[in-house]
């Protein structure tokens, strides 16, 4: 008898102990909230004591460790701390140990979203700024909500002078925020400026420009030619009759959309802007367009798959030696249309001629007192518009601005 028991404490001795055959994780939720705690219920089945080790892959590749110390009834409510201010949102990976066993869980954070709009893109100086801000998390308590921040920066990155930041308890989806450009400008310079807004991590920033420029400044825009043949260059002329800004974009869209952009900096009373690869890709109708402030032009032109025959003059006679550029008639349709006032056409006409942007005919000076731009040379103006009259024709026209003083070169 005493054999057989001394037998079966030797073959239990060799019999090794089995712990636990699964551990068990269930998150809390499918889905957390940007700024809720990871929550995960643990069960060990066959737990024997001791801790459970955890270890947990963030979405940015980042790993926290930890450890369950012990399990009631081999249950454990598993919190990992965290908000939205560490930005770690997607997916996570926690793996649990258990002396030989190993459980992987894995939970997903919503990202915090944040979308800032402003109502225009470009302001004048008596605008009111309309900033809209809405998100996809807020507490609706306000004393438990996180602030909001909202900074004007310029384009240099540094705080706008004298203007404040706003700070604003976010307790609902959507806040709509209002600020003075006219208050932004008596003490910054017309330019770039930047809605910087921050809540809890996350920054998004808006540009938006500010300008003293008049909205009523008339802006003159053409191009050499209406028509090119595939491969030629283009040369875009903007006149800027008042200089308030130092920059403006000028972007050129192709026939399919495509879009070509240029910052003009600094801006002169008369750019010429060269392309020598517009032409080279498409046919068909193009769009440039200049904004400068709140200021926006347009002209198109087109580019054809075959030569068009151009016009030679006579050589000799001075009345066929004329050049007009054909994007100087957008200027006299608008004129012609009441678009632009005498004056702006006037001072317009002025400059290009003293550039010899415009070459007209040399005729004898007249002893007429007139000051304004008689009535009919806007009539002849729509008729040179419409091709009713030639370019000789309307150079006449010019001519006698010039040779009644109206024109000063």
């Amino acid at each position: 008898m005493k054999l057989f028991v001394v037998l079966v404490f030797f073959l239990s001795s060799l019999i090794p102990v089995v712990y636990g055959s699964e551990i068990i994780g269930i998150p809390k939720m499918e889905v957390f909230g940007p700024n809720d705690w990871i929550t995960v219920f643990v069960v060990v089945d066959g737990y024997a004591g001791g801790s459970v080790d955890w270890t947990a892959t963030q979405p940015d590749g980042k790993i926290i460790t930890g450890s369950l110390p012990s399990l009631q009834a081999s249950k454990a409510t598993h919190n990992i701390i965290r908000t939205a201010f560490d930005n770690q949102f997607g997916n996570w990976t926690i793996q649990y140990n258990y002396k030989d066993i190993q459980k992987t869980v894995g939970v997903s954070v919503e990202p915090l979203e944040m979308i800032v709009t402003t109502d225009k893109d470009i302001y004048s100086k008596f605008d009111n700024a309309i900033v809209k801000f809405s998100t996809n998390y807020y507490e609706p308590s306000a004393s438990k909500a996180e602030t909001l921040h909202i900074k004007i920066l310029d384009d240099n990155g540094s705080p706008a002078k004298l203007v404040e930041e706003f700070k604003i308890k976010v307790s609902q989806a959507s806040i709509v925020q209002n600020f003075s450009i006219d208050n932004l400008l008596k003490h910054n310079p017309s330019g770039t400026y930047h809605i910087v807004t921050k809540y809890y991590s996350v920054v998004v920033d808006v540009p938006f420009t500010a300008s003293s420029v008049n909205v009523k400044t008339n802006i003159f825009m053409g191009s050499d030619k209406n028509l090119y043949d595939p491969g030629d260059p283009v040369e875009i002329n903007i006149i800027v009759p008042e200089i308030s800004l130092n920059s403006g974009v000028l972007t050129i869209t192709y026939p399919s959309g495509k879009t070509n952009t240029t910052t003009i900096s600094p801006v002169a009373p008369m750019n010429r802007i060269k392309f020598a690869d517009v032409t080279s890709s498409e046919i068909g109708t193009f769009t440039a367009k200049f904004v400068y402030g709140p200021n926006i032009v347009t002209k198109t032109f087109d580019v054809l798959a075959e030569t068009l025959e151009k016009p030679i003059y006579k050589s000799g006679n001075i009345e066929d030696e004329i050049a007009i550029p054909q994007w100087v008639r957008n200027n006299a349709e608008w004129w012609s249309k009441n678009q632009i006032t005498d004056n702006d056409f006037k001072n317009a006409l002025q400059y290009m001629i003293r550039k010899n942007i415009i070459v007209i005919p040399v005729l004898p000076n007249s002893d007429s007192t007139i000051t304004e731009i008689p009535g009919w040379i806007k009539n002849n103006a729509k008729f040179w518009v419409d091709g009713q009259i030639t370019d000789q024709e309307f150079a006449k026209s010019i001519a006698f601005l010039v040779t009644s003083g109206i024109i000063k070169i």
